[in-house]
């Protein structure tokens, strides 16, 4: 009963009606699979989050989620409606944070979906410089494949995406970062190290290590496309350092994006193709949404920031040793 009294004290006092306050708990267990993980997160028992859920399934007239072994999943008439949560969800944090900046309170969730070597080469100093004059703002960041970056934005999952251009990205605004060279990664004793790039005819000859989405898979796999190349995939791996590791190991070469290599420590050769190829990075946000003030801000830091951060990384010496 103490804890059912505590539970509804934390609940009233979010700053929320307990209407909206609820449905933003049930979008946080839809993107986590997880009652219980939630619960923590949250502060709340799980019984208290079970509450919170029959109680959104009484007004809507049906149930929400199907538990099974694996966790818990959406039914089919809950994932029609799951669009018109997001959008409540994100209607009011873009409210409480207008209303915070008129108070004088600036205060917000900024929701960024970037490549891992985006995240660590160019959006952590501005991150950085960004808390340090907005300390009440935090982030959530999640990574992930340009594709999932693009539906993430259609479904208001993220504000503001960092990852490549794409040929599905109609109903986005683009805003370019960088013209991102594809290189060629091989141990030094590697008969074609001793040249100064790789002719792209090698790839059928070779074994070639498919990279991580983050490392420029998508790039890769059009460039191989577009070349006509055989590849022997023996080893295939979604995690850049695994990448890294294996060519540095010998077991094969590997095509990967230049800002993902200087962002790890690789004792490895790294070649320009003799045909030069990129993909090309950028911010994306959705056209017809006006951004919440704080992730408004933090654009605006990113545009400015950007240019001079990149100009450090090109001047940087290459991490080949």
């Amino acid at each position: 009963m103490q804890t059912q009294y505590l539970e509804k004290r934390k609940y009233d006092q979010e700053g929320e009606s307990m209407d909206t306050y609820k449905y933003k708990i049930l979008l946080e267990a839809i993107e986590c699979g997880s009652f219980s993980r939630v619960a923590i997160e949250q502060g709340y028992t799980q019984s208290g989050i079970s509450h919170m859920v029959k109680c959104i399934e009484k007004e809507i007239g049906f149930p929400i989620f199907v538990r099974n072994k694996m966790g818990i999943t959406l039914t089919r008439l809950a994932q029609e409606i799951l669009p018109d949560i997001r959008a409540l969800v994100y209607a009011n944090n873009n409210l409480q944070q207008h209303i915070d900046n008129i108070t004088g309170l600036t205060s917000g969730v900024i929701r960024i979906g970037a490549f891992t070597s985006i995240i660590k080469m160019i959006l952590l100093p501005i991150m950085k410089t960004f808390s340090q004059d907005y300390p009440n703002i935090r982030f959530e960041l999640i990574d992930g494949t340009s594709c999932e970056h693009t539906q993430w934005l259609y479904m208001n999952r993220i504000d503001i995406g960092f990852f490549s251009r794409q040929s599905n990205q109609a109903q986005l605004k683009y805003y370019p970062i960088k013209e991102d060279p594809m290189i060629v990664l091989m141990p030094h004793d590697h008969p074609l190290a001793k040249y100064s790039s790789f002719d792209v005819a090698h790839f059928s000859e070779e074994t070639f290590i498919v990279p991580s989405a983050d490392g420029g898979e998508e790039g890769a796999m059009r460039i191989i496309k577009e070349f006509n190349i055989k590849v022997d995939s023996t080893y295939s791996t979604r995690d850049s350092y695994a990448t890294i590791s294996m060519v540095e190991n010998g077991m094969g070469l590997a095509l990967m994006s230049e800002l993902v290599y200087k962002s790890h420590t690789a004792n490895v050769v790294a070649l320009p193709l003799s045909v030069p190829q990129y993909r090309t990075l950028g911010m994306f946000v959705l056209s017809n949404l006006e951004l919440p003030p704080a992730a408004k801000r933090f654009f605006q830091y990113c545009r400015k920031m950007i240019p001079s951060l990149l100009a450090q990384l090109a001047s940087c010496p290459e991490t080949t040793v």
